[in-house]
């Protein structure tokens, strides 16, 4: 109990809290020194805590083992990523055979994009921090929104997004509701890929905002 109740997800209200790349589960390469290298060279400020060992015994009795980069604790955790790679195969994990393991009935298929909020007068700090972060420079910019097309390991489909805004919502209609589910900088919006046939739309709960979108 005393180890859960010292993670740093513990503390945290219910809804969206973090959010994770997949990282290489190699010491060799460490993720978090190539961050901080990199965010030295560009003066953006932000830094990740050496690599952690982590894991858990699944019910038949496997081990599985994994590696994670996070931002250290000044950083903000969920306004930037941490990364989670497998020492042990990823299949252990997340295992996609059978197909119907990654079936929905609402036909979500991946991410659409990640969507966080940081006050307009932190955007560019944030923007730079998560440049660093991605190591790629955004893919659009606007004066309140800025967003990254991130890589992603599916064979075939549309490429998943990070955005970062400076408003809570993209319309003038649910301003207040989205105001009130998701106080603070971090994750407000998750979008999911949906085939056609499913009507593109959003919802927002008290513990954060979820919209489908078509692939």
């Amino acid at each position: 109990r005393a180890e859960r109740d010292a993670h740093p997800w513990a503390g945290k209200p219910p809804g969206w809290i973090d959010y994770a790349f997949l990282g290489t589960g190699n010491l060799s390469s460490s993720i978090a020194r190539i961050i901080n290298t990199r965010a030295e060279a560009e003066g953006s400020g932000i830094s990740y805590a050496p690599e952690v060992q982590g894991g858990r015994t699944r019910p038949d009795g496997k081990v599985l083992e994994w590696l994670i980069s996070a931002p250290t604790e000044e950083a903000g955790r969920g306004v930037v990523p941490f990364y989670c790679g497998d020492i042990t195969p990823r299949e252990w994990r997340v295992p996609l055979e059978p197909l119907a393991n990654a079936e929905h009935a609402n036909s979500a298929s991946g991410v659409a994009f990640v969507r966080i909020y940081a006050e307009k007068t932190a955007l560019a700090g944030v923007s730079r921090q998560l440049t660093s972060v991605i190591g790629a420079s955004p893919t659009t910019e606007t004066a309140t929104e800025v967003a990254w097309t991130l890589e992603h390991q599916a064979k075939s489909g549309p490429s998943p997004k990070l955005v970062l805004s400076a408003t809570r919502t993209n319309s003038a209609v649910d301003t207040k509701e989205d105001e009130e589910a998701t106080p603070g900088r971090g994750i407000f919006e998750v979008g999911f890929w949906v085939d056609k046939e499913r009507e593109e739309g959003s919802v927002t709960t008290p513990y954060g905002k979820i919209s489908w979108v078509h692939r």
